[in-house]
């Protein structure tokens, strides 16, 4: 099981606390405990060890610093977790992060006249619980500033990790798919997960070569940030932001994290280049000797040595004929077994009735042409059941 980094925490002040529900349904239920400081990992076993019966608990992972996961076998045992008291008296964090027990869908087709607030009130998913819905806004440059505008698409948050097929919205029935997010791309270091107004780094890079100089007029030839292949940073059909796209879709439709979905699909390695220098001169030291001016010779091949090559070459390889049909059955006859007390020589009679018995004359696929020219004929006057009996008594 992929470890959890604790991403997901509700924000400080009055937490939302959720708990796994009849709608969801895992093999392993997971609870993360965090500290801001002076994090024990022993005293959080120790702590769920005082909460938990033997067994309820699979195992705890230690994610980092100051989190860790732990796995429980149930729901009513991760939630009796994250409700424990005893990790509240001695300043730990116990929560269910919020992807393992919801769900995002996305409807179309809503009026921007209505508020999130109407449309939560009146949305109804049967038998799935809807506890937020949002509408998505969409970027727009107005007047050389960014403004976001509303759009007739809604995200909505379901309890549980089913998305249902439809939503209806006061008996009005809306089709919802699962939502998935967009790739995000930095347009100031050029790489995935994340916006320029996020950015960390401190210059930005060109997107053609991923120097360190504005994009305009850049010569140089193309170098991807993100995969190091030969082409610019926003290339649509970038191995990376593939990757990110299915990194995206793992998150929703599996209900995890980004760093359980990374490590569903992991980046491939990078070739490693050489720094070997090659020259096309090896004996390029004795160029500083002005005393060496001429050409080593090569070393002549003797004639004798070719004409042997030559002969060897054309030399044939003996070739034995093949044995005859009777020579063949006699070596299978002597390998052939015999019982005991048996011998494979043959009685008087069966030579004699071996010389008898006629020889074929003719090919089976001449037999066959002149027995279906006997059939035609004879169905031509009407004895073609005749024909057959007397073929049936013959063979």
């Amino acid at each position: 099981m992929a470890s959890d980094s604790g991403g997901g925490r509700p924000p400080e002040g009055q937490r939302q606390k959720f708990y796994y529900n009849q709608n969801t349904h895992y093999n392993e239920f997971k609870v993360v405990v965090t500290k801001p400081k002076d994090f024990d990992s022993i005293q959080v076993g120790k702590i769920v060890k005082n909460n938990t019966n033997q067994g309820d608990v699979k195992e705890t992972l230690i994610t980092g610093r100051k989190s860790a996961v732990i796995i429980c076998s149930n729901r009513n045992v991760a939630n009796a977790l994250a409700k424990a008291k005893e990790f509240e008296d001695n300043g730990y964090i116990a929560y269910i992060p919020i992807y393992y027990i919801t769900s995002c869908g996305i409807i179309r087709g809503i009026n921007k006249k209505y508020t999130n607030e109407e449309i939560l009130q009146e949305i109804d998913a049967r038998q799935v619980s809807v506890y937020k819905v949002e509408r998505i806004k969409r970027r727009e440059i107005v007047d050389g500033e960014p403004v976001y505008m509303d759009t007739e698409r809604m995200k909505v948050y379901f309890e549980g990790n089913e998305i249902p097929q439809y939503v209806y919205i006061n008996s009005v029935r809306f089709p919802c798919d699962p939502f998935v997010r967009f790739v995000r791309q930095c347009h100031k270091c050029w790489e995935y997960t994340h916006i320029s107004r996020n950015c960390t780094k401190a210059l930005s890079k060109c997107k053609i070569c991923g120097e360190g100089h504005p994009s305009n007029g850049c010569a140089n030839p193309p170098k991807c940030s993100s995969c190091r292949g030969n082409h610019p940073s926003d290339y649509i059909n970038c191995p990376e932001k593939a990757r990110q796209q299915n990194i995206n879709t793992a998150i929703t439709m599996n209900n995890m994290s980004a760093n359980e979905a990374a490590l569903l699909f992991p980046r491939p390695q990078m070739k490693r280049t050489s720094f070997a220098i090659v020259t096309q001169n090896r004996f390029g030291a004795f160029n500083d000797d002005d005393d060496v001016n001429e050409e080593y010779p090569t070393i002549q091949e003797s004639n004798e040595r070719k004409h042997n090559k030559n002969k060897n070459m054309q030399r044939k390889v003996p070739t034995h004929p093949r044995p005859s049909a009777r020579v063949q059955s006699q070596w299978s006859q002597e390998r052939i077994p015999t019982q005991r007390g048996a011998t494979n020589e043959t009685t008087s009679e069966e030579e004699d009735n071996s010389e008898r018995r006629p020889k074929r004359t003719t090919t089976l696929k001449e037999w066959r042409r002149q027995r279906t020219q006997e059939y035609n004929d004879m169905k031509k006057q009407g004895q073609d059941r005749l024909y057959i009996k007397q073929f049936i008594k013959q063979s």
